[in-house]
């Protein structure tokens, strides 16, 4: 990632979850979490990438081991359930956290829905 306002690069700083300007130069640090989904999240840096890794790797189980993402206009439940319906094989599970959006995936869609609360249950993959 390169530094907007001076266009030199950047290093990761892990501990501090922030992009930092190479050159001493240059002090502009850019956040990672924030504007992204993690942003008002209070959780670690490593629970973030292990979340990622579990969307990821998790995503699709088969023997080819394919995973595939749909860009999306709009990120609202008749969106999602129109993507599911089109991309997702039925008889497939399908694990989600708490969002009101996915409620209607079982009833729906017919397909095997389970929960994780990240509130309530951080360590657990899926109920």
């Amino acid at each position: 990632m390169d530094c907007n306002v001076c266009g030199g690069p950047t290093s990761f700083q892990k501990g501090k979850l922030l992009f930092k300007r190479t050159k001493k130069s240059c002090r502009k640090t850019v956040s990672a979490k924030n504007k992204t989904f993690f942003g008002s999240q209070r959780l670690l840096f490593d629970e973030i990438l292990h979340m990622g890794y579990l969307w990821l790797c998790s995503v699709e189980k088969t023997e080819k081991r394919r995973v595939s993402a749909v860009p999306v206009e709009k990120r609202d439940s008749e969106t999602l359930l129109d993507v599911i319906k089109k991309h997702v094989k039925p008889g497939s599970i399908i694990h989600t956290d708490f969002w009101r959006g996915y409620e209607r995936i079982e009833k729906k869609l017919g397909f095997k829905h389970c929960t994780v609360n990240h509130s309530k249950e951080r360590e657990t993959a899926s109920n």
